[in-house]
């Protein structure tokens, strides 16, 4: 014969229950001790405010993420195939939990403190979650972080853009949920393995009076070999001259911004 759940289990599940169809201000202990089948002091001594219930609540759907996460991405798969099941397991946890979601990304969240630091937790249990399932699908792909540090910030940015580009979807779910995968899963992969050609081995930060950009340094070709001195010496110069009008500053600071100390036509070599 089944054993009926623990009683903290019970009161969550019936919390949950009320948080979706009545909102924050339904949570109330009387009602959850009446459906979880408890005495309301009990929902008060192991609950004793509405923010400690619904953090309990937002931790018990964070398990329930992370365990659908763990089994559904097998490890040994490519960064681009984990990248497309990991946003697949994401909208489809998101879209089953929708009505709780929405409270708890919109006005929930911004209720008390309590509540906006339970999400927090949720979005750092998460990123713990996806940089210990994804590190090493990276690391293959030819990406290193140089530090802990480094690899969790950008973790969070990647979960900020999954959540962000979630709530749009759910407000206009004009995207099929096949393209939405595709479309968010392909802008993560691009922006931690860029094509390749588009990162140099270094760069110039080209400061003016007007602003700062980056330009790529070309590299000299066979063009040189077996050629005079003088020849080889005209060579570089014209290829001087050539990089010179084909800078391309792909990035501009505003005038304010840029160094007060900077000079017209000053290179500085940056990594």
């Amino acid at each position: 014969m089944n054993q009926p759940a623990p009683a903290r289990e019970r009161i969550l599940a019936a919390a949950r229950h009320l948080f979706v169809t009545d909102g924050y201000e339904g949570l109330d202990n009387a009602r959850l001790g009446g459906m979880a089948g408890v005495a309301p002091s009990l929902v008060d001594r192991m609950f004793p405010d509405r923010p400690t219930l619904l953090t309990a609540v937002v931790e018990r759907e964070a398990s329930e993420l992370i365990d659908r996460l763990i089994e559904g991405i097998p490890r040994e798969a490519p960064l681009e195939q984990m990248l497309r099941m990991g946003v697949t397991v994401f909208l489809d946890f998101v879209v089953a939990h929708r009505t709780e979601y929405e409270l708890l990304f919109g006005a929930a969240g911004r209720l008390d403190p309590a509540i906006a630091s339970a999400l927090q937790g949720l979005r750092r249990r998460l990123a713990n979650s996806y940089l210990d399932l994804f590190r090493p699908a990276v690391a293959s792909a030819g990406v290193v972080w140089p530090s802990d540090a480094e690899a969790r910030l950008v973790t969070q940015a990647m979960l900020a853009l999954a959540e962000g580009s979630v709530q749009a979807w759910l407000t206009d779910p004009s995207v099929p949920s096949g393209r939405f995968v595709e479309t968010v899963a392909g802008m993560i992969y691009r922006s931690l393995v860029p094509p390749t050609g588009t990162r140099p081995a270094s760069t110039v930060r080209h400061i003016t009076g007007g602003g700062v950009g980056t330009v790529r340094p070309r590299r000299l070709g066979d063009s040189s070999r077996g050629k005079t001195r003088s020849q080889r010496t005209n060579v570089a110069r014209r290829a001087a001259r050539q990089f010179s009008r084909e800078v391309d500053f792909e990035c501009c600071e505003p005038p304010a911004t840029a160094s007060a100390n900077a000079t017209e036509g000053v290179g500085v070599l940056t990594p």
